[in-house]
């Protein structure tokens, strides 16, 4: 899922995952209502998606991806745009999948968003990798590098 995705807008959330689940292999319309379960959107599922908030189309994002049972999630920027309360349910979200044994690849600027989430980070610049590992130790590596460079 890259950045915001995308939905028409004047379907519904359920219709949305529908033609989705078309394009996808067969019996992906069967993870339809588990998915909208899943990321918390039963309940606003027959609503048009331009009533949508950020947050909630991010959700939407996520049960699309959830169609084909994957083993990865790819993320790219998940919680831009969401309040802190839905940073909060969309951290737990993404922590019950690797409770169940999926992987989750998160692309984020901010290592915040990062840090309460993941297990291991890899800082890249300029598309190179500067930094590896815990983000404790990324974290830690940084300040001790900034605090050098002022003394």
């Amino acid at each position: 899922m890259v950045g915001e995705p995308r939905f028409h807008r004047y379907l519904t959330g359920r219709e949305n995952l529908q033609v989705r689940a078309a394009a996808r292999e067969p019996g992906a319309d069967r993870r339809i209502e588990s998915s909208l379960e899943r990321v918390g959107l039963r309940e606003r599922a027959g609503d048009r998606v331009a009533t949508y908030p950020p947050g909630l189309r991010q959700r939407l994002g996520v049960a699309a991806c959830l169609l084909g049972d994957p083993e990865l999630l790819i993320l790219d920027e998940p919680a831009h745009g969401l309040d802190r309360a839905g940073i909060l349910q969309f951290r737990q979200l993404l922590r019950s999948f690797t409770d169940e044994g999926r992987t989750v690849v998160l692309s984020t600027r901010l290592l915040d968003d990062a840090g309460p989430t993941c297990a291991a980070a890899a800082v890249l610049h300029q598309g190179r990798i500067v930094a590896q590992g815990p983000i404790g130790e990324i974290v830690a590596a940084a300040r001790a590098s900034t605090m050098g460079r002022a003394a």
